[in-house]
């Protein structure tokens, strides 16, 4: 990922019992075999990546911000598609927005924003509140979530900030050719995710995530 001001998903202070899956279509269609050996994910990140460079510290989220008031533009080259849901909620979905590629097929490759209500909270213990940053907070979330989705951590996490709230940011690796960068962003009860997934268009998608996270707006 490249340097970015801000953002597929935890400086989550919650203890969850249903966990984040990657973005699938609601209505797949199946895969031409011809096409096998040119459409299989990428066996490693794009060596250009580079996680964001705000530092996000500080504890995480801000109860006083509404996260339902969250706004984004979609970048140049995507069109906005109702084709795809979220594998396993976190939560009630109270914002729900996914597009695709212009002219694309039915892929995994999609950016999604999401926010989530009804997020149990837990208070943080290893520190004063005042004196943990958003990583340490969510530190044990992530870990619960990495573990029950037998997902791999390929880059992360990192502390960073969107539309000036703490978050943190990775990039996840799931079974069935989920690739996607995530970043999670907590306040109160709810949690703002942001997650870019490819299946073939990594640098397309990666590209397009550092515009996306640069347009979101909070009030």
């Amino acid at each position: 990922m490249r340097a970015r001001t801000g953002a597929v998903v935890a400086a989550v202070v919650a203890s969850l019992a249903l966990l984040l899956a990657a973005c699938v279509p609601d209505t797949p269609e199946p895969p031409d075999p011809a096409d096998a050996a040119s459409t299989e994910p990428d066996s490693a990140p794009s060596s250009s990546g580079k996680p964001p460079g705000a530092s996000g510290a500080g504890p995480c989220g801000d109860p006083r911000v509404d996260l339902t008031q969250v706004a984004w533009e979609w970048p140049a080259g995507f069109t906005e598609s109702t084709a795809y849901s979220q594998v396993v909620p976190l939560g009630t979905e109270q914002v729900y927005g996914t597009a695709v590629p212009d002219a694309s097929e039915l892929t995994l490759d999609v950016l999604a924003v999401v926010v989530y209500g009804d997020v149990p909270t837990q208070e943080p213990t290893a520190k004063q509140p005042d004196r943990i940053t958003c990583a340490e907070q969510a530190a044990p979330t992530l870990d619960e979530i990495h573990a029950a989705l037998d997902a791999t951590v390929l880059e992360g996490p990192v502390e960073t900030e969107v539309a000036g709230l703490p978050a943190v940011w990775e990039v996840l690796d799931q079974p069935g050719g989920y690739r996607y960068e995530a970043i999670w962003v907590p306040s109160g009860d709810q949690l703002l995710l942001l997650e870019c997934q490819w299946e073939h268009s990594e640098d397309l998608i990666r590209d397009a995530c550092d515009d996306l996270l640069a347009s979101v707006r909070l009030p």
